[in-house]
């Protein structure tokens, strides 16, 4: 089924190389990773050259900051492209505020994997990253997908992401096309969802799995999220004939959601 990627709080996270009590610097050195936490929020993944720069410090501070918070799970880096991300314990120490939220969404998701016989993400978007906030495994066929809620995967991966993409502005869409290694074929992907409505992967995110997904629109009616149906990818032609199921449980978290906000 691919590599799982599991979230881990159960080591404790190494501040005491970032904290010296009474001492000034080791303050500004928590102030800095903070901050770099922030700007890996705000701005989406980045290299320790753009963070070095957007801290105004030198690349061995950057480099050192990254290194402990990657320890503790705060940030992830992408081997591939040698950037870095929001990673998953965020996600995770976040939960307890985001309980509500999921209570609220589950009941969709456990509908549609029931009608579906799939398993069905919920995913948020946390600045050019989407992080799976839900998930109601499918249980009708003996092989099937399970992610872990947490996880965390690049807007440009798979359908989910994308699927936010094509419900986003499109100086969005090209702010994070920027940072992959071929803007052009995923504004064209995102152009071609756009057409059809749905975004659809295979093998992307995880081997052998593909996906049809939604986007869930928030309060500005840009895309806040995305709902997505995750198969083996022998059942993926399958896909389409679910979307009328897929669209009616995204409008039903949308309703939910508006009917939650504060007035």
């Amino acid at each position: 089924m691919g590599r799982a990627v599991r979230i881990r709080l159960d080591h404790e996270f190494d501040i005491g190389t970032m904290w010296h009590a009474g001492d000034v610097e080791g303050s500004k050195t928590v102030d800095q990773a903070l901050r770099l936490l922030f700007e890996l929020h705000r701005r989406g993944e980045q290299t320790p050259v753009e963070l070095a720069r957007a801290l105004d410090c030198n690349r061995t501070v950057a480099h050192r900051l990254l290194a402990s918070l990657q320890n503790a799970g705060f940030v992830q880096r992408d081997n591939d492209r040698a950037r870095y991300a929001i990673g998953p314990a965020l996600a995770q120490l976040a939960a307890p505020a985001t309980t509500s939220l999921r209570d609220l969404v589950r009941p969709v998701t456990d509908q549609l994997s029931a009608k579906t016989g799939e398993t069905v993400l919920f995913c948020l978007r946390e600045g050019s990253r989407a992080v799976v906030a839900e998930q109601s495994v499918g249980v009708r066929h003996p092989v099937r997908v399970q992610w872990e809620v947490g996880r965390t995967l690049g807007l440009e991966q798979g359908a989910s992401g994308r699927a936010v993409l094509l419900g986003s502005p499109q100086s969005f869409v090209r702010a994070v096309a920027a940072m992959t290694s071929d803007p052009a074929t995923l504004i064209r992907q995102v152009a071609q969802a756009r057409e059809r409505g749905y975004a659809v992967s295979r093998d992307e995110a995880m081997p052998e799995v593909g996906g049809i997904a939604v986007p869930i629109a928030g309060a500005d009616r840009r895309a806040t999220g995305s709902l997505m149906l995750a198969v083996p990818v022998s059942r993926g032609a399958a896909l389409t004939s679910h979307l009328p199921e897929l669209r009616a449980a995204a409008a039903l978290i949308e309703e939910a959601l508006a009917e939650r906000r504060p007035a």
